[in-house]
């Protein structure tokens, strides 16, 4: 398999043995629970700790409840390239089947006032999301955009989640929180690699998948650039790819593919993480 140079801000893959880590909130205060928009009460905006509850109460003034799930992500090096992320979460009561969305969050619970916990967790970047939820262990496989969200709070240590009901019918979701043996937790699967930086600036990807930052840096000797297109996840064209230095700074947080003109996709060798 042939390899190809890439220039990458601070990280270059070395080796490719898969791997993966489970993540879960700490249990300490507020690193998972819920908050509530009720203009009944004083005041408006309210949050508590320890349950994952999220609802919507369309006969209490159209009152709405958030959850949230702070994941402690201290034992994963910065330098690693997140693949594939899995949230899972254990449900121990709804009132009916609902379809729920996972949403970023940039902001810290713990230390947030209710009101801007319970925004974020309804407006942030959609993660993820379920046609339906169950009693019992449900799961939720985030998509390019989270596993981005994810990918770019490695060095901060910690990233959060919004659980919110998008609809307006009357329903009640509550799932077990940072005080549980079951509490929500995130499989985390990577690459185990190193970090090799190369003299000229340039690093060198393997038979797995790499983060960039910026800029994408090819050379022709090595690859097919006449033919060269950067994809979506999705499979759509978003730039044509050139020798040297192409300017991705602007393209949306997420996985993307390196394809030649023939169609046949290099899994393997192509695979991006683009990142902020």
């Amino acid at each position: 398999m042939r390899q190809m140079l890439l220039a990458c801000a601070v990280l270059a893959a070395a080796a490719a043995a898969s791997d993966s880590i489970v993540v879960h909130p700490q249990n300490v205060a507020f690193w998972s629970g819920f908050a509530e928009y009720n203009i009944g009460h004083s005041p408006v905006y309210t949050h508590w700790d320890g349950y994952v509850t999220w609802a919507f109460y369309p006969d209490i003034d159209n009152a709405r409840d958030r959850g949230w799930a702070k994941f402690d992500l201290a034992p994963v090096p910065d330098t690693q390239a997140i693949v594939s992320a899995t949230v899972l979460f254990y449900m121990d009561f709804q009132t009916s089947s609902k379809p729920l969305n996972l949403r970023v969050m940039t902001t810290d619970p713990v230390a947030a006032e209710a009101q801007v916990i319970y925004t974020e967790a309804g407006s942030g970047t959609l993660a993820g999301s379920l046609a339906s939820t169950d009693t019992g262990w449900n799961r939720v496989e985030l998509n390019s955009a989270g596993i981005a969200a994810l990918q770019s709070r490695l060095a901060q240590d910690w990233a959060s989640l919004g659980w919110d009901y998008p609809g307006t019918e009357y329903a009640i979701l509550e799932a077990h929180g940072r005080q549980h043996p079951n509490r929500p937790s995130i499989v985390l699967r990577f690459s185990q690699t190193g970090v090799r930086e190369m003299a000229n600036g340039e690093c060198r990807l393997p038979n797995g998948p790499t983060v960039v930052r910026g800029r994408l840096n090819l050379q022709s000797s090595i690859f097919n650039l006449q033919s060269a297109e950067l994809m979506d996840a999705a499979g759509r064209k978003v730039m044509a790819l050139v020798a040297g230095e192409n300017d991705v700074s602007r393209l949306a947080p997420g996985v993307y593919f390196l394809r030649e003109a023939t169609g046949a996709w290099r899994a393997t060798t192509t695979r991006l993480t683009i990142i902020r």
